[in-house]
């Protein structure tokens, strides 16, 4: 499903060399669906519905350290919910995480019109995760982890004004560490690396922001 990010960006100009840019980033993102399950062992035939919901909110700030390059961070409050409802009882499970991005930006521009940025970050995140079945508890969860990572993203830009700007994502590619544990003891401990990539054609992530400057 495609997500929708807006940004809104305050600078005493665009791109230009001591402009500073302040905003909010915001994304909100939910799916449903419905699926059928026969048991290979039982036969038992059932129908899971399922529902998704994601959103992120949190501040953007950057300082362009030279024309066409800013440096910023930007902070992240995020939560995740997902339900699976079924005839052996609804499961949920809630994440909730805050993280801060580390990010330097580098823009090519076209008549001020079109253009395009990307550059590297990095960042570090805290989440916790709760999983719950309604009708066995003894498989109840709580989880907490902690990750790091870096990688390059990519944007495409277009200014219909020259206060309003709109960037739709390119192209992500990160690595990630994370470390958890959950209340399982010893056992419930454990740790992973991952890379991702993300492309226009898996999701679509567009920004909006607005410009207030020379």
């Amino acid at each position: 499903m495609a997500a929708l990010l807006i940004a809104t960006q305050f600078a005493k100009a665009q791109t230009e060399k001591g402009n500073q840019t302040l905003g909010l980033n915001f994304q909100f993102q939910r799916s449903t669906n419905t699926s059928s399950y026969i048991d290979p062992v039982s036969n038992a035939f059932s129908v899971q519905d399922q529902k998704f919901t994601n959103f992120y909110i949190g501040p953007i700030y950057s300082y362009f350290i030279a024309d066409n390059l800013d440096l910023g961070a930007s902070a992240q409050y995020g939560s995740t919910r997902s339900t699976i409802g079924a005839l052996a009882g609804e499961q949920k499970q809630v994440n909730e995480g805050f993280s801060g991005t580390v990010f330097l930006r580098k823009y090519f521009m076209y008549q001020n019109k079109f253009g395009l940025r990307a550059g590297p970050y990095a960042f570090y995140g805290h989440s916790k995760s709760d999983f719950t079945q309604s009708n066995n508890s003894v498989y109840d969860q709580k989880t907490t982890g902690n990750s790091y990572g870096g990688g390059i993203n990519a944007e495409l830009l277009f200014y219909p004004s020259k206060q309003l700007g709109v960037s739709l994502s390119l192209a992500n590619l990160n690595y990630t560490h994370s470390d958890s544990k959950n209340n399982n003891g010893a056992t419930g401990k454990s740790s992973g690396d991952s890379f991702n990539a993300s492309f226009i054609n898996s999701g679509l992530g567009l920004s909006v922001f607005y410009t207030i400057g020379h």
